[in-house]
């Protein structure tokens, strides 16, 4: 290394060597070797972000864009966020996940950037959500997200809104069979009730209306208002109607099936289930 010529400060005039030391591969800081608790306040500090969600948006192109918003609905905050913790290797990355994952509301702009998020994460990091918020909803991609979703058990908050200038907007018709998939995973596989899983589940904006003492319902600032809530209660009483009643024929065309019940097909014909038990002690037999 060659000295320095300092051309300002104490120093000027004179040749300095500025050395830069790097550490031994042996040198490494033991991170792993923290205890459990000193590590979580870590992922804590560096991944945790206090009184803001993660809003998900993007462009049609496939790029997905994050940015972190205040939760009281305050002005945009930029602040410097680096998730590259998670990425040193498969431990850290696994012990992280809950720390920026269970930590926050994930609001997606919609539907679409919704279903290219959950599969860029993958199905480890969706089973870690726990609050999830959609803007607008798109009748091609709506389905799949939330059938994406499913992994998500542990999620306690599911708030679908509507965009009243969307060309999409009237989409209620198209709830029952998109939420079908999700609301089947989390019974079956969360063990939770079907009133439980759609108590989890509201939908501002989805009921269009107008009150003559306080407008719209499509208002989302609307939160008083006897027409809105009884607009709100028939619209979530059909809602669960129609996803229970699709459920029941779900649950009865398996029943018939292992019971060897002949059960009608999409095309009118019907079917019957075959028993294949002792087949392979006939040929022993023989």
């Amino acid at each position: 290394m060659e000295p320095v010529l300092m051309t300002s400060g104490p120093y000027a005039g004179r040749h300095v060597l500025v050395l830069q030391p790097e550490p031994d591969e042996h040198e490494v800081f033991p991170f792993l070797r923290l205890p459990a608790e000193i590590r979580n306040m870590i992922y804590s500090l560096v991944l945790e972000r206090p009184g803001h969600k993660l809003y998900i948006y993007g462009k049609n192109s496939g790029v997905i864009n994050t940015l972190w918003l205040r939760d009281d609905g305050a002005p945009r905050v930029q602040q410097h966020y680096s998730s590259s913790l998670m990425r040193v290797n498969k431990q850290i990355n696994v012990e992280s996940i809950p720390y920026l994952f269970s930590r926050h509301t994930f609001d997606f702009s919609d539907s679409t950037m919704m279903q290219k998020f959950l599969e860029h994460i993958g199905p480890e990091r969706i089973q870690s959500l726990v609050a999830v918020h959609v803007q607008k909803q798109f009748r091609t991609t709506m389905r799949k997200a939330y059938q994406l979703l499913s992994p998500a058990v542990s999620l306690s908050e599911l708030k679908l809104f509507s965009s009243l200038y969307h060309p999409y907007y009237n989409t209620a018709f198209l709830w029952p069979n998109a939420l079908l998939p999700l609301v089947q995973a989390w019974c079956t596989e969360g063990g939770r009730s079907r009133e439980d899983v759609m108590s989890i589940i509201s939908m501002p904006g989805a009921v269009r209306g107008f009150c003559d003492q306080h407008g719209s319902f499509c208002n989302k600032q609307l939160t008083v208002c006897v027409q809105k809530e009884c607009a709100y209660d028939e619209f979530y009483k059909e809602l669960r109607e129609e996803i229970f009643k699709s459920m029941d024929l779900v649950e009865a065309k398996k029943q018939a099936i292992k019971s060897g019940t002949p059960v009608k097909t999409r095309a009118g014909r019907k079917t019957k289930a075959i028993d294949y038990s002792g087949m392979c002690g006939d040929e022993d037999e023989n």
